[in-house]
């Protein structure tokens, strides 16, 4: 006996995810001391989605320092979501830090993504480069607190781009294929 079966699938119901991420994700080629202040990126992501995590590439030179991160929107400085705070030791690296907020990002919307750095004895820097970006820093501020940020532009060409680079999960708009299977 010959069993025909007909299997339907049709795959539009649920959006199709992805990692995504912005910023600037190469280690620059200068440093930047970010202890009692707030560096930031201006950057724009291609999709909307929860934030992930953010990295950041940093030169810690003889004390460990903690470090956190944030995600601001540029627009009206509006607190979007942080990180968790890491200790990092001596050394220099790429340092991951989870959100703890995941929330959500827009695409095409400008965003500031933030570093900033315990004062401690010690040096704690972060890596840029001088070419192609958008960045500012903060000196209104004070540890572990994320008040509204006062941006001041970098340099007068707004030309430096930390190097500090945030993932998301992306969404792309529903779609799908049918699919027939007959045997």
């Amino acid at each position: 006996m010959r069993v025909v079966a007909t299997i339907l699938l049709l795959l539009c119901l649920a959006p199709n995810l992805w990692a995504g991420g912005f910023g600037y994700g190469t280690d620059g080629n200068l440093w930047q001391t970010i202890e009692s202040m707030r560096y930031a990126n201006r950057s724009t992501p291609t999709s909307s989605g929860p934030l992930d995590s953010i990295k950041v590439y940093l030169q810690i030179t003889t004390a460990s320092h903690n470090v956190h991160c944030a995600v601001y929107k540029w627009s009206d400085t509006s607190f979007v979501d942080s990180t968790e705070v890491i200790n990092v030791g001596i050394g220099i690296a790429w340092v991951y830090f989870d959100f703890v907020g995941n929330d959500s990002i827009y695409a095409d919307t400008e965003y500031a993504l933030v570093v900033q750095a315990q004062p401690v004895d010690g040096v704690c820097n972060v890596s840029y480069t001088t070419v192609g970006g958008s960045c500012a820093y903060d000196i209104f501020c004070s540890w572990g607190a994320w008040p509204t940020p006062k941006w001041t532009t970098v340099s007068a060409t707004g030309e430096d781009r930390f190097s500090i680079y945030a993932y998301y999960t992306g969404e792309e708009e529903a779609g799908g294929s049918i699919i027939f299977i007959n045997q």
